[in-house]
């Protein structure tokens, strides 16, 4: 039997960069928090074409509701990138490895990682910090090297692809 992962996932174009690399050695669990996604109804598209490649490769999932006051509390004072970023991710990451203990998995991911647009070196030094903190393993595989052919995939599973990272500021760059 295949150890338990628990990956935080973003997005389905993201989580099929992730998945490709994981399925062999672990059973996946699915946690999709993301209380940065602004507005609603864009979580809700992200959330749908999550839930529709989930199924596809019948994944297990967990989503949490839509919360914007976790993400508007964690960035309070810290409104600017990359602080705001940072303190993004931590919070996303954080939730995820409790969420991990919450249900003894004992390694987590996110797909996170798998963004060119994303900080990779400081997102695997947050996974990194709270898996010691919580008693985890924090799996960073250079998920990078997929996003491509995972953005390909999605437009082939017709999935919703985003034009911005997530948060009400990045959406105002667009």
């Amino acid at each position: 039997m295949k150890e338990k992962i628990l990956v935080h996932t973003c997005c389905g174009p993201c989580f099929l960069a992730v998945w490709p690399i994981l399925k062999n050695n672990y059973t996946i669990i699915a946690y999709f928090y993301n209380p940065n996604i602004f507005p609603k109804k864009e979580f809700l598209l992200r959330k749908k074409s999550f839930i529709k490649i989930a199924k596809k490769l019948k994944i297990k999932t967990i989503i949490e509701k839509y919360n914007q006051d976790d993400f508007n509390n964690a960035i309070l004072n810290h409104k600017i990138k990359p602080e705001r970023c940072e303190l993004c991710w931590d919070l996303r990451i954080l939730k995820t490895a409790q969420k991990a203990n919450e249900l003894k998995i004992g390694k987590f991911t996110t797909t996170l990682l798998s963004s060119i647009y994303q900080n990779t070196e400081k997102i695997i030094n947050i996974g990194k910090k709270i898996a010691d903190t919580n008693n985890l393993k924090f799996i960073n595989p250079n998920f990078k090297n997929h996003f491509f052919q995972a953005q390909k995939k999605a437009r082939i599973e017709n999935l919703y692809i985003q034009k911005y990272c997530g948060c009400k500021f990045s959406k105002r760059r667009k």
